[in-house]
């Protein structure tokens, strides 16, 4: 995935300064989105406007790949039930998936460890498949990190993947 495999102590804020793969957003859109997608075939809601995530960071070593986001504001906390709170999506290139996404992680997080869902569609309709494998966890006052392991995407350390961050 990255050029320079780097083991990342994910759970430590500090540990993340030395990773120089980082992609700065914009912050302050984190704003209302009732919106329908470009073909029309779904309509995109989210009223939560609660992290507005200011950069994110990723590295991987062989067997994981790490991800970090940063927030503009404290990180707003999980809500059981709660399927949409700091989710990311991550491309493997391969065929099938939902929207060039093939995978899914933290729709259902317990603790320090999250789920990881294959993607894909039946009858128009997104599907989302729990996998065995799950990704690991951990969040300081504004920022989320995530362990995941590589097996469980399909791919390896030499492999392109695609990530997108969102709350």
């Amino acid at each position: 995935a990255m050029w320079k495999l780097n083991t990342v102590d994910f759970e430590s804020e500090e540990a993340w300064n030395a990773v120089k793969a980082t992609y700065v957003d914009f912050a302050g859109d984190a704003t209302e989105r009732n919106e329908s997608s470009a073909g029309n075939v779904y309509t995109y809601t989210d009223k939560s406007n609660r992290n507005d995530i200011s950069c994110v960071k990723i590295a991987n070593d062989s067997e994981n790949l790490y991800l970090y986001a940063k927030t503009k504001e404290p990180l707003s906390k999980h809500e059981d039930g709660d399927t949409d709170w700091m989710n990311v999506y991550i491309s493997t290139g391969k065929k099938g998936g939902w929207e060039g996404y093939n995978f899914l992680i933290n729709r259902t997080p317990q603790g320090n460890e999250t789920t990881i869902e294959a993607l894909g569609t039946a009858s128009g309709k997104i599907t989302a498949t729990v996998q065995e494998a799950t990704a690991q966890i951990a969040t300081g006052d504004d920022w989320i990190a995530y362990k995941i392991p590589l097996s469980a995407l399909g791919v390896t350390a030499a492999d392109e993947i695609g990530v997108k961050v969102c709350d």
